[in-house]
């Protein structure tokens, strides 16, 4: 497999997200049985808009990445390090707090089975390995742009490692 760089492992999170992380939002809405329920992902992207997704929405975007490798070697290790933006909206101002702990849970539950099962496989046949390095949330106010309408966002930071043949 030829160094594809980061836009398969990209496309690789999205996939496995959208496979994956229902079913951890189910878990997630039975553990808790309470309000606020978690509603499905409308909007899973790897690209930054420029005004808000249909919610709930999570971005995934790399925001950077380096290769190391030998000269000797035929194999190089990619590590991308990758921002993962949930976004939200809620009726209720006091609910949507409550609403992104929740999805950042999912979003936890989903790449921590990725990564005890050894990583999740791209459409291109790369095996990508996830873990979270340094860790990091950071909650943004709740905030509003229109009447009734609450929006909140969360970033986290999310590392994934791929190793290809050169």
């Amino acid at each position: 497999m030829a160094y594809l760089g980061v836009e398969g492992v990209s496309s690789g999170l999205i996939d496995y997200l959208t496979t994956n992380l229902p079913a951890q939002i189910a878990a997630v809405n039975a553990a808790h049985g309470d309000d606020p329920v978690l509603k499905a992902i409308k909007t899973l992207q790897d690209y930054e808009h420029t005004e808000i997704p249909d919610t709930p929405a999570i971005v995934a975007v790399a925001t950077d990445g380096f290769a190391t490798g030998d000269e000797s070697s035929t194999r190089l290790r990619s590590e991308f390090p990758f921002t993962v933006i949930l976004i939200d909206s809620e009726a209720k101002s006091n609910l949507i707090r409550k609403r992104m702990y929740r999805f950042v849970e999912a979003v936890v539950r989903t790449i921590l089975i990725a990564r005890n099962a050894g990583g999740f496989d791209t459409a291109d046949g790369r095996k990508v390995h996830p873990y979270w390095g340094d860790p990091y949330l950071a909650f943004t106010p709740v905030y509003t742009d229109e009447p009734g309408q609450f929006y909140q966002d969360v970033s986290m930071r999310l590392n994934l490692s791929v190793v290809d043949d050169i």
